[in-house]
């Protein structure tokens, strides 16, 4: 580990400016090497520099490389400014109000890029009143939300830059705020999420302090945009983490604000069944097609917590009950139509044929899109009668691009078609 000057120059340095010092972490520590960088986001820094720009590999991807994990996403961060972006790469789009991003967009992923951003217009209780204040890669490290996400990757010279000693954080598995967390999260709300996610998936700690401050501020993600909750729901889904994250935010107070119906009533009740079954449906999320993950999952949560009324007069009345439930409560955040229609649809098959394993019923729906999914949901919810009965069926769907799988039911393997090319 060194130092751009010596520590006299830089105590000079720093009284005179009152800027941070940056560590300087050298290859020969870190062990990143600019051969395992997404080729495209390397290609969005070399342009940028080009252009007589700064530009580095920054946030998530340098602390999953620090951590023994393979990013899943790249994002660069520069001092020119949007505009000045979008004049660089014809294949850019330029996204946000209250903070605009540059999404440069591949064949196979997307870039985002970002202009460095200070901390300036803030009121008088310290909070950001706009977030298009741009600046420099000091002030950009020292405003964001999490020591462990402000590290820069300088992919030329293959070093670390870091002002807020955030690699010694990484290494020793802390989360730490960059500001006091009663502003941190009155001003940004999501960030409790956050830190709660991050500490699940990045095996980190959160301080008792840091954590009981959660609790009290729990009612501030009430605030958010459901759109950016959305979001954030829609990554735990996707974690392969999300019995744990969503059991920790309970404990945080958060989960009735992220979800409102996951009160801490229904998760005192059913909480242990959902968590058992979501620890299934994470263990099973690579065998899944991505875009029916959302479907699945709301199922398993539908399935653990509410009742199926079974005294419906008609099929007709119990099925338009089923939607109506779906979209009462799912609705409310923001769950696009098509997920809802087929989680619904999905999720009273599986009732029906749970209260009567019917052949001719099952071929009335055999063209359902997402049939695939029931053999693994029964095997998820444990339902033994189900598992036996897909034991002698095959699940297939005709529309689309096909191809077969074996998927283990819980009890024997059984050939599954699954869709490509799925409509959501």
């Amino acid at each position: 580990m060194g130092f751009f000057k010596n520590k006299f120059f830089d105590a000079l340095f720093n009284k005179k400016s009152g800027k941070p010092v940056p560590i300087i972490i050298e290859s020969s520590e870190h062990k990143i090497k600019k051969s395992s960088i997404e080729f495209n986001a390397l290609k969005v820094v070399y342009r940028l520099r080009k252009f007589g720009f700064e530009a580095y590999i920054v946030g998530g991807a340098i602390r999953d490389y620090l951590l023994g994990k393979t990013p899943k996403d790249f994002d660069v961060a520069t001092n020119a400014s949007p505009k000045e972006i979008r004049k660089i790469f014809t294949n850019a789009r330029i996204i946000g109000k209250r903070f605009k991003l540059v999404h440069i967009i591949f064949k196979d992923c997307i870039i985002e890029t970002a202009t460095f951003r200070a901390d300036t217009n803030d009121n008088a209780h310290g909070l950001a009143l706009q977030d298009n204040d741009f600046g420099t890669m000091e002030e950009d490290a020292i405003r964001r939300d999490f020591s462990i996400n402000s590290l820069y990757y300088d992919s030329e010279k293959e070093l670390i830059i870091d002002f807020v000693n955030g690699y010694k954080d990484i290494k020793e598995r802390k989360i730490r705020l960059l500001k006091k967390p009663e502003t941190s999260f009155v001003e940004e709300p999501v960030r409790m999420l956050r830190a709660i996610k991050y500490s699940v998936l990045c095996d980190c700690s959160i301080d008792k302090s840091t954590f009981g401050k959660i609790i009290k501020y729990s009612p501030e993600l009430a605030k958010c945009p459901a759109s950016r909750l959305l979001e954030e729901i829609n990554k735990i889904i996707k974690s392969s983490k999300s019995s744990q994250i969503i059991k920790t935010l309970w404990e945080a107070k958060l989960a009735q604000y992220l979800i409102p119906f996951l009160t801490d009533d229904v998760l005192e009740k059913n909480g242990a069944d959902l968590f058992h079954r979501l620890e299934k449906f994470d263990a099973k999320l690579n065998g899944l097609l991505k875009e029916n993950i959302f479907e699945m999952f709301w199922n398993i949560v539908f399935s653990s917590i509410f009742e199926f009324n079974k005294t419906y007069l008609s099929d007709e009345e119990a099925a338009a009950n089923v939607k109506s439930d779906f979209y009462s409560k799912l609705g409310h955040i923001r769950v696009p139509n098509k997920i809802i229609e087929n989680s619904a649809r999905l999720y009273y098959y599986y009732q029906k044929l749970s209260i009567n394993t019917d052949k001719a019923f099952y071929n009335k729906i055999r063209k359902f899109q997402l049939l695939y999914l029931l053999p693994t949901y029964s095997s998820i919810m444990g339902n033994e009668k189900l598992m036996d009965f897909f034991k002698n069926v095959q699940v297939s769907v005709k529309k689309g691009a096909k191809k077969k799988y074996s998927v283990n039911s819980g009890a024997k393997k059984f050939v599954v078609t699954k869709l490509y090319n799925s409509s959501i």
